[in-house]
């Protein structure tokens, strides 16, 4: 029952074994008893075990735990179709994933993650940007947990590296969010910054070529 299965993630918690439930809850769907609550539940071990070890600074096998998680939800989803609660830890699970792909520079994959959030479960956005939305990242206590906050990350974290197309990506990747979601004041700003940033990187270039021009006459 859900009651047992509660009880039974409460007490290793008690415990303060996180990795031994996920551990547990492997065993029990790889045996005779994955039914559809285990595999609710297994999903959430997966979840609690990738938050463990993400907060711990082991992001690969945090990864690799959120990659499990959102597996066993979708699971569950296939045997019962449209649980609000299974597509809420999908969309978590990918929001978590999408942050730990930008923790580690991988800025496309983060991006796409964050998409994949919204298609598993559109209440990862706020009905403005003053709400809070439904659907949060599994990460206690790291800011920030929501998707509109990830993407205000992920601009900012594209924008700052050495990369001398940094601001066109910045601006690509809001240009990309404002066709999904063009309701939000912040991603304009946003744009119109990294914009006026690339803008003022193109003139620059254009001054030294034709400095470099007129010294060789």
């Amino acid at each position: 029952s859900w009651e047992l299965h509660a009880e039974l993630e409460k007490l290793y918690l008690s415990l303060d074994q996180p990795l031994e439930l996920a551990s547990a809850y492997d065993s029990l769907v790889n045996g005779e008893a994955g039914g559809t609550t285990t595999l609710f539940y297994a999903g959430r071990a997966q979840a609690i075990k990738g938050n463990h070890l993400g907060k711990n600074g082991d992001l690969e096998p945090a990864s690799r735990a959120f990659r499990q998680a959102r597996s066993y939800f979708e699971d569950y989803l296939r045997r019962d179709p449209g649980q609000p609660r299974g597509t809420w830890w999908v969309a978590s699970s990918n929001l978590s994933l999408a942050r730990l792909a930008l923790e580690n520079g991988r800025y496309a994959d983060a991006e796409d993650l964050y998409v994949k959030a919204y298609e598993s479960d559109p209440r990862v956005l706020p009905s403005d940007e003053n709400s809070a939305p439904e659907v949060l990242e599994a990460f206690a206590g790291v800011s920030p947990r929501t998707y509109l906050g990830g993407f205000t990350r992920l601009g900012e974290a594209i924008a700052s590296t050495t990369d001398p197309e940094a601001q066109r990506k910045a601006l690509a990747m809001f240009e990309r969010f404002l066709e999904r979601h063009d309701q939000f004041g912040f991603a304009y700003n946003n744009a119109a910054f990294a914009a006026r940033e690339w803008g003022s990187a193109l003139a620059a270039r254009a001054n030294r070529a034709e400095g470099d021009g007129n010294a060789d006459l």
